[in-house]
């Protein structure tokens, strides 16, 4: 990846150490508080620099992840033709809208505000993987619901 890449996993790298001390503060300042009101709103701020916490550990990861890919793609010459893919993508878009309807119904479930927010943005994700599955269908010659 570029070196902005190297920028983000350092800068990311920090928030993660400031995020896991919030951790620490917010959960003792929740666990001293005598006023409920007081403790609850230092439990809900808790939970949310937990689930960033995470999401930015995630996003680590990803980076490197998608660092490998990269480098095995520019790597590598593709032989498969487009029917071949399409072939093998097919009903690929129908599994993309059912994970996104299944994060969808996990935002009824979640009482995080951060953690809704990462639903709903994996959601969408998956909404735009599907519509991509789509175009490679119907660059392959497919129509929505069944080949030509």
């Amino acid at each position: 990846m570029s070196k902005s890449y190297d920028k983000v996993k350092k800068r990311l790298e920090e928030l993660l150490a400031d995020e896991e001390s919030e951790v620490r503060r917010y959960v003792d300042l929740a666990q001293k508080a005598s006023d409920l009101k007081i403790k609850n709103a230092l439990k809900t701020i808790a939970e949310d620099t937990i689930v960033h916490y995470y999401v930015l550990k995630g996003l680590l990861e990803a980076i490197r992840e998608i660092e490998m890919l990269r480098r095995r793609l520019i790597e590598q010459q593709g032989e498969a033709r487009l029917e071949d893919i399409a072939s093998s993508l097919l009903g690929h878009e129908k599994m993309e809208s059912l994970i996104e309807a299944a994060y969808l119904d996990l935002l009824d479930l979640v009482d995080i505000g951060s953690m809704k927010a990462v639903l709903k943005a994996l959601s969408n994700e998956e909404e735009k993987h599907a519509k991509l599955i789509e175009h490679i269908l119907e660059m392959a010659g497919y129509k929505k619901r069944g080949k030509k």
